[in-house]
């Protein structure tokens, strides 16, 4: 009875480590987070767009991230909840659906 009490005590503990570090606790045991650190809301022209990569939410990040890879060499994180990149994602869906169905 003493062991379950004190197993207890230890996940409630590492749960509580978890939620006040703000990071998932899987990341602190295989030493992985986010790709991205900081994130931008700002605009970005899709004139300078080289490629998009987005990186759907996994066990070592529990947030969705969209990385643009400039033709300056540069990589920017953008915000997926900027309106203007919801719309951009929504376009590049809408014609890759259309590619598709010409295909």
């Amino acid at each position: 009875m003493r062991c379950i009490t004190v197993l207890l005590s230890i996940a409630l503990l590492l749960a509580g480590c978890s939620v006040v570090s703000g990071l998932p606790l899987e990341s602190l045991l295989i030493g992985r987070r986010c790709t991205c650190l900081k994130q931008t809301t700002s605009r970005i022209s899709p004139a300078m767009f080289r490629r998009l990569q987005i990186i759907p939410k996994r066990f070592d990040c529990r947030k969705m991230e969209i990385l643009i890879f400039l033709k300056n060499q540069d990589v920017v994180c953008v915000d997926p909840a900027a309106v203007w990149v919801q719309s951009m994602i929504l376009q590049l869906r809408n014609r890759q659906n259309r590619t598709n169905e010409n295909q």
